[in-house]
């Protein structure tokens, strides 16, 4: 079964790195991923394994508004005033070995905040608020910033 990955919120680049003896990257900067950028409200589904992302765009990191060293333009909407809120990303990876890992190493350089679910399954939030998350939902604050974090392997799944 493959590991499913899903954030949602501006990202504009990720790099997930599984530890063992030594790194081995699993999602590798630049990597291909599946996007919306419609400003739609895709409620909880899109977090679930079994979703059928096969209509949403794919696109190669790093994600943003055409600002920089951006690979894949995400659309703001009509009004650079009033951009989209929220931009969904998933991504399927294969964990050959879950019992060799300690843990996942996981950099993200996101702008403003995100929430990261595996799995179907919420295990990080950076610059967001507490409580429910929703498409409309506005991050803590507007800063840019790139965090590493430690997400436990038991979030995974084998293959």
């Amino acid at each position: 079964m493959k590991t499913k990955i899903n954030v949602t919120l501006l990202i504009l680049f990720f790099v997930m790195s599984a530890f063992i003896a030594k790194s081995q990257v699993l999602v590798p900067f630049g990597s291909t991923w599946k996007y919306l950028d419609d400003g739609t409200d895709q409620n909880t589904l899109w977090k679930d394994v079994a979703f059928d992302d096969a209509a949403w765009n794919s696109g190669t990191g790093e994600f943003g508004y055409a600002i920089g060293t951006v690979s894949t333009t995400i659309n703001f909407g009509v009004d650079p005033n009033n951009k989209f809120t929220t931009t969904y990303f998933r991504k399927n990876f294969t964990i050959a070995d879950i019992n060799s890992l300690e843990y996942i190493k996981l950099t993200i350089k996101r702008d403003d905040g995100a929430v990261i679910y595996v799995n179907g399954a919420e295990v990080l939030r950076s610059n967001m608020p507490a409580g429910t998350i929703t498409y409309t939902t506005f991050s803590s604050s507007n800063n840019q910033a790139t965090e590493v974090r430690l997400i436990p392997k038991s979030a995974f799944v084998q293959g």
